[in-house]
């Protein structure tokens, strides 16, 4: 082939057999009532026979993930934090094509979040049986760290239920705790049969950043700020500012 002709040809297929895997699309966990386990998956793979379930802690370092599971498609079975190694902040899928060639999606982090409940905001009646209602949704953040700067959509909801405005965004999660979403959704829902809105589900479709919950200042690691306000709370001195901190620091510094 060549650059213009759309398709590639082996340089040598008898000596270098490699059929190249696809490359990975990893799918968002769902986000429903039912907090565990979260099915970590991903699309079909052209060319794949395997497929390698991996988490970490360093996006940026897949070689040190720890191997959840093998198997011959992407991941059908769900886990949970439990079955998770300690540390364990992002997960990725890497494929192999028969001949051992591999790939991986850019890792994405670890979340376990749980729809718990709606909080309604306004309803309207269409019809005898028809109505409009104004939700927002509240969510339980069940991982070890902090979230923040989600928007999530509706992936799938019952035949009588239409989402009309589909998305809620969430400025901070923090660990352990409900929350709910800074903005509304909108759905239409046809009650002339049975209707659950619980069992609408929710995807992730934004990106998030995950803390540690040590990390009280957002850098993504545990630093001088962090250990001047736990020393102080040690101490029984009311926290600083970071300005204080940065003062500190160059003094410090300077001698």
């Amino acid at each position: 082939g060549t650059i213009l002709s759309g398709y590639m040809d082996f340089y040598n297929q008898s000596l270098y057999p490699g059929v190249l895997p696809e490359p990975v699309t990893l799918i968002e966990p769902d986000v429903t009532k039912h907090s565990e386990p979260v099915l970590l998956t991903c699309q079909q793979s052209l060319n794949a026979v395997g497929y390698q379930l991996l988490v970490g802690s360093d996006p940026y370092r897949v070689m040190d993930y720890t191997l959840i599971s093998d198997t011959p498609a992407p991941p059908t079975v769900g886990i949970t934090q439990s079955e998770l190694p300690e540390g364990a902040r992002y997960w990725t899928i890497k494929v192999r094509d028969q001949w051992g060639s591999t790939i991986y999606a850019d890792p994405i982090p670890l979340l376990f979040l749980t729809c718990t409940g709606y909080e309604l905001i306004w309803q309207k009646e269409l019809s005898g049986t028809e109505f409009e209602y104004s939700f927002r949704m509240k969510v339980k953040n069940q991982s070890l760290y902090d979230v923040e700067n989600i928007t999530m959509e509706v992936a799938s909801t019952p035949a009588n239920i239409t989402a009309l405005n589909s998305k809620v965004f969430y400025y901070s999660v923090p660990a352990g705790e409900e929350v709910l979403s800074q903005d509304t959704f909108v759905v239409r829902i046809d009650q002339s049969s049975a209707v659950d809105i619980n069992d609408i589900i929710w995807q992730i479709t934004d990106e998030q950043e995950v803390f540690p919950p040590s990390d009280l200042n957002k850098t993504d690691s545990i630093d001088f700020y962090d250990l001047n306000v736990f020393e102080r709370c040690w101490l029984g001195v009311a926290a600083p500012e970071q300005g204080l901190v940065a003062y500190l620091m160059l003094n410090d510094v300077a001698g």
